[in-house]
């Protein structure tokens, strides 16, 4: 009898041994992580603007809130020459425009994206910062007055750069294609900026000073640009006879909206915390 309740005693206790270790070994399996998540994407109509933008997309799960995830986002806009075509006073004009822009925002994911569970993905509200440097130059010909009855055609040059500190609210939604590739699409973002704007006209054509003909030919030149929305009802215009320049200026605030869409790739790294 007593041999029958030693093995029964070494096998009970065998058994809890067991358990106890693989309980251990459970809990170490299950300690948390920490998940970091990072993105990298790009605009690719940033070019028509004369600029490359590159965008950084930062996250953590330990930013999580009541389910939803947030993030740090930062943008730069790296310029380059561009060349584009508009109609202006009835006439195409080469534009050549340089951008210059930075940013930073910070994200709430209000709906989580049903692509990619618990990752950075779904309907986005997002406060930003951001600064743009814009600068566009070009040479245009039209005729001005020489006299009551006669005209010559002139080149001018002109000259315009824009520069403005802003604050934006964007409404945006993300979503992934096979976990790795991230469209970014920004619906729509209000903004309201400070800015500079100073835009030059110079006559390369004439000789000496104008005369009163083309002074008051040469302000029409000028008048387009008051045509422009939002901006062109607040500029307030100069002419410099002697110099052949005319030119017009704004500082200010001006209200704005960001929208477009942007593509990249994104990465994760895990460690146990």
């Amino acid at each position: 009898m007593r041999q029958i309740f030693a093995i029964i005693f070494l096998i009970y206790s065998g058994i809890e041994i067991c358990a106890q270790d693989t309980s251990s070994q459970r809990n170490f399996d299950f300690y948390p992580a920490i998940r970091k998540w990072y993105g990298v994407k790009l605009n690719p109509a940033s070019v028509y603007f004369g600029k490359v933008s590159l965008f950084g997309e930062y996250s953590s799960n330990n930013w999580r809130h009541n389910g939803r995830s947030r993030s740090i986002t930062f943008g730069i806009g790296i310029p380059i020459e561009h060349e584009q075509n508009y109609i202006i006073n009835k006439k195409d004009r080469k534009l050549r425009m340089k951008t210059f822009s930075a940013m930073i925002g910070y994200r709430v994911f209000v709906v989580n994206g049903f692509d990619f569970p618990g990752e950075i993905s779904g309907l986005y509200f997002e406060p930003y910062l951001k600064y743009l440097s814009n600068s566009t130059s070009d040479t245009f010909n039209t005729n001005l007055a020489t006299s009551t009855t006669t005209t010559s055609e002139v080149t001018f040059s002109s000259v315009s750069k824009y520069s403005g500190v802003g604050f934006g609210i964007q409404l945006g939604y993300q979503f992934h294609i096979n976990q790795r590739f991230i469209v970014d699409a920004f619906l729509i973002g209000p903004e309201i900026n400070n800015t500079n704007t100073n835009i030059l006209l110079h006559d390369i054509t004439s000789q000496g000073a104008w005369n009163s003909s083309q002074s008051v030919d040469a302000q029409k030149s000028i008048n387009d640009y008051k045509k422009l929305p939002i901006l062109g009802n607040k500029l307030n215009t100069s002419r410099d006879d002697v110099n052949r320049n005319i030119s017009a200026s704004y500082k200010g605030l001006l209200p704005g909206f960001r929208i477009g869409i942007s593509i990249g790739y994104s990465f994760r790294h895990e460690r146990r915390s």
